[in-house]
């Protein structure tokens, strides 16, 4: 029986250590781009001005339910960027696994929700890819494939026109006070 359960420890850890890894880098023909709405649509440009993330989850989650899993900045090559080749940790042998690449501008901060939130930073998300995890070898989350994505686009977070409309309500709010006083000091 000891033997049985030594023997059945080490089956689980080899398990453990036997699943496959992921390439996390796109490839020459899905490259990534921004558009400013102003005319200038090209490949992203400069090391280390942009972070992408490989988010995961279960089959069939939605993008919402996807969890940050691993983070890399694009490099030198206009377009590209390689975050390496990763563990796939968490997700079994055989588990099939939604994913989701998203980039945004390095100065949006540590994540794509929080650069969503700041006027100006580029964001840009792709479509929800799938996958089944392998005993080993490595996935390729990029390309034209079953599953695998397209490069995307990376466009400025424009503020909502509500923002504006209540900064103005505001700011008329804070004049017509000041008038009333005004004209109540003069009597």
């Amino acid at each position: 029986m000891k033997c049985f359960a030594v023997g059945f420890s080490i089956l689980v850890a080899v398990s453990a250590w036997g699943q496959g890894s992921i390439h996390f880098g796109n490839t020459p023909t899905t490259l990534i781009t921004t558009n400013d709405f102003q005319g200038h649509i090209g490949n992203i440009l400069g090391p280390g001005n942009y972070r992408f993330g490989l988010y995961t989850g279960p089959l069939g989650a939605p993008g919402s339910l996807l969890t940050l899993t691993t983070v890399a900045t694009n490099g030198a090559t206009p377009g590209r960027f390689d975050g390496g080749t990763e563990p796939l940790a968490g997700f079994p042998t055989g588990s099939q696994v939604s994913f989701q690449v998203r980039g945004w501008s390095i100065f949006g901060g540590p994540s794509y929700e929080t650069a969503a939130a700041i006027p100006g930073a580029y964001i840009g998300e792709s479509t929800i890819g799938f996958f089944t995890v392998p005993m080993s070898g490595t996935i390729e989350v990029f390309g034209t494939g079953p599953g695998q994505v397209g490069g995307f686009v990376l466009t400025p977070v424009v503020p909502e026109p509500s923002a504006y409309a209540l900064a103005a309500l505001g700011l008329c709010a804070l004049v017509f006070c000041r008038r009333l006083i005004t004209k109540q000091g003069r009597r």
